[in-house]
């Protein structure tokens, strides 16, 4: 927690006073801006919040065309049981 103070402070330089003083919504918010801006500066920090949004935001239609392509599933119509 006091490494967190001292992230707050050092990026937004809020005192520590300020920081006790705010909301708590706003305290996480700020700190998780402050940890996103870190893993930022890095590639293995960007790959890590690229899955994580991924992870996050899971598709909600699955892409049947995608599928179809792999599996070579496909929607034509077989003859019914009317000959």
């Amino acid at each position: 927690m006091f490494s967190d103070f001292a992230l707050l402070a050092s990026y937004y330089n809020f005192s520590h006073e300020y920081i006790l003083q705010m909301p708590h919504s706003h305290f996480l918010a700020y700190i998780k801006q402050c940890h996103v801006k870190e893993l930022k500066k890095s590639e293995e920090g960007r790959e890590y919040l690229d899955k994580a949004r991924r992870y996050m935001n899971p598709r909600k239609d699955a892409d049947l065309s995608a599928i179809r392509a792999i599996t070579g599933y496909t929607t034509s119509k077989t003859g019914g049981g009317d000959n």
